[in-house]
């Protein structure tokens, strides 16, 4: 356990500097967004909201400060890391990639400014894409990087933000060119988002051996968001399929099995009976007996935007449960970047809940304790 005995000792101290329940609870009964700014200028969060300060005012500079917050902190925490925990974080912080790119091709999708979209990103490696080709092909490691991002976000459409890709040699950009042509052809994007999906973490679990213990804890993460992924496909299809008929009484397995991720928990049987056009109280009834705990107890309509919140929220306290487990393991890196990735969102969260003047019940029900 070599690997982590260093690294775990900084991620605990750095757990230590997270924000608890008693700050959240004092910020969203905050009267102005600067009075957020200015708690956060006190706080961990210092230098990167100064940054913030010289180029936005109002949201923005928060919005800011939590990306290149993020960023640095998790640029901090792979050099953390050598060996085996080296390669399992760079897994873990590899799903930034996906983030990243599914963020630039929505956005340029959308005709989205560049700056807007580099707002939306987080850089989660500091290594330029000078790198020789055998580090460029790694995907234990992160591929994309600042310098990266905003040559991306800067490129006229999609088609040559994947070209680009493909002229960078990452590893995937090939399987991603031919899920790009595939959209061309059907203009079905939820079709191309899930063959995104798919590609990276096919990847992802390759690059796990299968009978290393610390391995296994990754595998358990990437299989959970798996089925949060594939279940809101499933509900997604459902929709599709209700709109473009009316007498269909179950949706062709097939049709709904090409758009699964492989990994996951659910079997595709559970998933096929989500995507059947039925009454909404039977489809609820299923989402209800999938194995979430109870994160899906109280919805009461199929919103899919509850019931993303509500999956979203599973997956922060199946990620922090990790800090329970064995000290000595990839388990507190797993609890980390969860729990920090959560406190990201929990500001952003209170940045908006006051420029919008929310109530403060209103910004505590969102909030997400870990």
């Amino acid at each position: 356990m070599g690997d982590y005995d260093y690294a775990n000792a900084r991620l605990r101290a750095m757990k230590s500097r997270l924000f608890d329940a008693h700050t959240y609870a004092e910020w969203s009964s905050l009267a102005r967004l600067d009075d957020l700014i200015a708690r956060l200028l006190e706080s961990t969060y210092a230098e990167e909201v100064k940054a913030g300060l010289a180029r936005y005012v109002g949201v923005r500079v928060v919005m800011e400060a939590c990306r290149l917050h993020l960023a640095h902190t998790f640029c901090t925490l792979r050099d953390f890391f050598e060996g085996e925990g080296a390669r399992l974080v760079g897994i873990l912080l590899a799903r930034y990639d996906l983030h990243n790119l599914k963020t630039i091709l929505r956005g340029q999708a959308a005709g989205v400014p560049a700056e807007e979209l580099l707002e939306a990103l987080v850089p989660v490696s500091r290594r330029a894409l000078g790198a020789t080709g055998a580090e460029r092909g790694d995907l234990r490691s992160v591929e994309l990087d600042e310098s990266a991002l905003r040559t991306l976000v800067r490129e006229p459409d999609i088609a040559a933000t994947v070209d680009l890709l493909r002229t960078w040699n990452i590893r995937y950009a090939r399987a991603i060119r031919r899920a790009f042509d595939e959209y061309v052809v059907t203009r079905d994007w939820l079709a191309f988002e899930a063959a995104l999906d798919a590609i990276l973490y096919a990847q992802w679990l390759a690059a796990l051996r299968r009978d290393a213990e610390n391995d296994k804890m990754v595998r358990q993460l990437l299989a959970r968001e798996i089925d949060v992924l594939n279940v809101m496909t499933a509900l997604r299809l459902r929709s599709t399929i209700s709109t473009a008929t009316t007498d269909a009484a179950e949706a062709p397995a097939a049709d709904v099995t090409r758009f699964l991720i492989q990994g996951g928990n659910l079997a595709p049987e559970q998933l096929i009976e989500l995507a059947r056009v039925a009454p909404e109280n039977e489809t609820l009834a299923r989402l209800r007996a999938l194995p979430f705990n109870d994160a899906l107890a109280r919805i009461e309509t199929l919103d899919l935007v509850q019931i993303q919140c509500a999956l979203d929220r599973d997956l922060a306290h199946f990620g922090a449960s990790f800090f329970a487990r064995d000290p000595l393991t990839i388990a507190t890196a797993i609890g980390f970047i969860t729990a920090k990735n959560v406190e990201v969102k929990n500001i952003r969260l209170l940045a908006q809940g006051l420029a919008l003047d929310w109530e403060r019940a209103e910004i505590e029900k969102e909030l997400i304790i870990v």
